[in-house]
C-alpha cells in the first residue's frame, strides 16, 4: 500500500502533499524499537522530490570522531582510560527545494568493557527512513559506524552537556539537549535541502574502566628492615607504620583518600610521613603534609597494577602511661574513591605495660667496704644508709614517693642528700614524715638514691640486738613496699675493777 502511494508523484501539489501527509502518518504507526525504519522498507528513490540525506559525491563520513591530542577527525581513532573522545556526526539533506521535518540523530555507545568499541550512528526525519553510514553510488564512505581502539579494555559514556549543532559553517555551534545516546535520539529541527543546510552534530563521551583500591597495612620496630602484621612493643617505644594502596582496575585512579585511624594510647609523630612509589624508589620518599591520621591524604594517578602502587610509612608513638595490663592496639587504614569505601586493613601492636617499684635498703660496712643489709657496730659509730628505689616496670612511675623511719637508738647526724644533691629541710621533714617525699616521675629502668647518716646512741638492752630501718616507697597505681637494713651491735656491762 505504501508503495502505491509512492508510485507516480512527479510533482509537488496538492495530490502529493496530501500524499506525503498519508507517507508521513503511516512511517509514524510503523513499529519502532531500538530503531527507525530501514532504507530498504521504501523506495526513496522512487519520488525525486523527497529529501534524502548522505548520498552526494562530496559527502563526508557520517560518523567521525577526534580523541586528544589529535587535530583533525578520524576513523577509527585509539584513545586510552579516561580520555574524553569528541563525536560528529554528519547531515546533508542533498534534494533541494524539499525540507525534511524533525529530524533526528542518535548514536549508539556500546555497554561492554573492550579494547575495540564500536559505535554505530543513525539519522532519519518524518519523511526519511534511518540511514547509518554516508552512501554514494553504493559504497560506503569511510567506514562504516565509527571505532575506537584502547591498549586495555574501557567503557564508554555520554559525557551530558556537550552536545553541539553546527549549521551553514558556523565554528561556534549550539548547544542542545542530552539525548543523542538515547533510543530517540535528538531532535534537530527541520534540514532543508542543499549544501547550504548541511551540518554537524556534535557530543562528547568519556573513556572508563574500573578503579579497584586495594590496601594493606603493616607495622615495624623502628629500624627493622622487615614489615609484619603484628608485633610486640613496650610503653613509650615509637613504631613504624606502613601502608600499601594498589590499584587493581583497568582505569587511573585520580581522586584516591587513604585515612588512618590510631589506637588507643597511640600519638602520630609529625613530620613522618613519606609516600614512595615505582619513581621514587624505596630509599628516598616525598615528604606528606601531617594529615594522614586527621583528614587523610590525597593521592592522584593510582595507575593500574604493580607500577602504580604507593606506599605511604610514618612514625607513631605509644604513650608512656599505659595502665597496667596486657593491650593489643589496633591500627586502621582506609581507602576511599570519592566517599565510597574501597578496602580496610588493620596491624596490631601488643603492648604489656607493666607498673613496679624495686625498694632497696643498705647500710654501709667500712669493714667488708660494701652495701650490707647487716652491718656490725658498736655504740657511738657512725652508720651510713643508702635507699635505692627502682621503676623496673615498662611504663613511667608517677608521683613517686619515698619515706624513712628511724629506729629507736639511733639520730640522724650530717647530710641527707638525694641523687648527690643535699636535700632542703622541707625535703628532710618530708622524707622523715608519714606522708614521705615525692621525688615526681620516674621513667622505666631509671632510679633515685637517697643516702644519710645516723649515729648510733642510747641504752639498748645488754647484749645483741639489731637496730632494723625500715623504708617505704609508693607511687601511683602502684601499692607500697617495704626495705630494710640493719645495724647489729652487742652492749655489754663494763667490766668491773679486779679485786687488788
Amino acid at each position: 500500500m505504501l508503495q502505491k502511494l509512492l508510485h507516480g508523484v512527479k510533482k509537488v501539489g496538492l495530490k502529493s502533499k496530501i500524499v506525503l501527509s498519508a507517507l508521513a502518518l503511516m512511517t509514524a504507526l510503523l513499529p519502532f524499537a531500538s530503531a527507525p525504519i530501514k532504507a530498504d522498507d521504501v523506495s526513496a528513490a522512487s519520488n525525486s522530490y523527497q529529501p534524502r540525506f548522505n548520498f552526494l559525491q562530496g559527502d563526508r563520513e557520517m560518523l567521525q570522531m577526534s580523541a586528544p591530542g589529535m587535530t583533525d577527525w578520524a576513523d577509527p581513532v585509539t584513545a586510552k582510560n579516561g580520555d574524553k573522545v569528541l563525536f560528529l556526526v554528519y547531515f546533508h539533506n542533498g534534494v533541494r527545494e524539499t525540507v525534511a521535518h524533525n529530524v533526528k540523530i542518535r548514536v549508539d555507545l556500546p555497554n561492554d568493557a573492550s579494547t575495540k568499541l564500536q559505535m554505530k550512528s543513525y539519522l532519519w526525519s518524518d519523511e526519511t527512513p534511518y540511514i547509518t553510514d554516508t552512501i554514494v553510488d553504493s559504497k560506503i564512505v569511510g567506514n562504516s559506524g565509527g571505532t575506537i581502539n584502547l591498549p586495555s579494555a574501557a567503557r564508554i559514556r555520554y559525557v551530558p552537556g556537550t552536545t553541539r549543532i553546527y549549521e551553514g559553517g558556523s565554528q561556534t555551534g549550539t548547544a542542545l539537549a542530552d539525548g543523542v545516546t538515547t533510543s530517540a535520539g535528538i531532535n534537530i529541527g527541520d534540514v532543508k535541502g542543499c549544501w547550504q543546510y548541511s551540518g554537524y552534530v556534535t557530543f562528547q563521551g568519556e573513556l572508563f574502566g574500573n578503579s579497584s583500591l586495594t590496601l594493606e597495612k603493616y607495622v615495624a620496630p623502628v629500624g627493622d628492615g622487615k614489615w609484619y602484621e603484628q608485633i610486640n612493643a613496650n610503653p613509650g617505644e615509637t613504631v613504624h607504620y606502613q601502608i600499601a594502596v594498589r590499584n587493581d582496575g583497568d582505569l587511573i585512579a585520580n581522586s584516591a583518600l587513604v585515612k588512618d585511624e590510631l589506637a588507643t594510647y597511640t600519638t602520630y609523630v609529625p613530620g613522618t610521613t613519606y609516600m614512595y612509589n615505582k619513581s621514587t624508589g624505596k630509599d628516598s620518599g616525598i615528604k606528606m603534609p601531617d594529615t594522614l591520621t586527621t583528614t587523610g591524604l590525597n593521592l592522584t594517578q593510582l595507575v593500574p597494577g604493580n607500577d602504580g602502587i604507593i606506599y605511604l610509612n610514618f612514625k607513631a608513638k605509644i604513650d608512656n602511661n599505659i595502665p597496667a595490663g596486657t593491650y593489643g592496639l589496633v591500627n586502621v587504614a582506609s581507602v576511599f574513591i570519592g566517599t565510597i569505601l574501597q578496602d580496610r586493613d588493620e596491624a596490631k601492636v601488643i603492648v604489656k605495660s607493666t607498673s613496679n617499684i624495686d625498694l632497696d635498703k643498705t647500710v654501709y660496712d667500712s669493714v667488708t667496704r660494701n652495701w650490707e643489709k647487716i652491718s656490725n657496730g658498736t655504740l657511738g659509730d657512725i652508720k651510713t644508709f643508702r635507699v635505692i628505689v627502682k621503676n623496673t616496670g615498662n611504663t613511667p612511675l608517677m608521683n613517686v614517693k619515698v619515706r624513712d623511719v628511724m629506729p629507736q637508738f639511733t639520730k640522724l647526724t650530717g647530710k641527707v642528700q638525694l641523687n648527690g644533691n643535699d636535700m632542703t629541710t622541707a625535703q628532710k621533714d618530708a622524707f622523715f614524715s608519714t606522708g614521705g617525699l615525692n621525688i615526681g616521675t620516674l621513667n622505666s629502668n631509671c632510679s633515685a638514691e637517697i643516702t644519710f647518716q645516723v649515729v648510733v646512741e642510747g641504752c639498748p638492752e645488754l647484749g645483741e640486738s639489731l637496730i632494723t630501718n625500715t623504708a617505704y616507697s609508693k607511687a601511683d597505681s602502684v601499692v607500697e613496699v617495704i626495705s630494710f637494713a640493719q645495724i647489729r651491735i652487742n652492749v655489754i656491762q663494763p667490766s668491773i675493777p679486779s679485786v687488788r
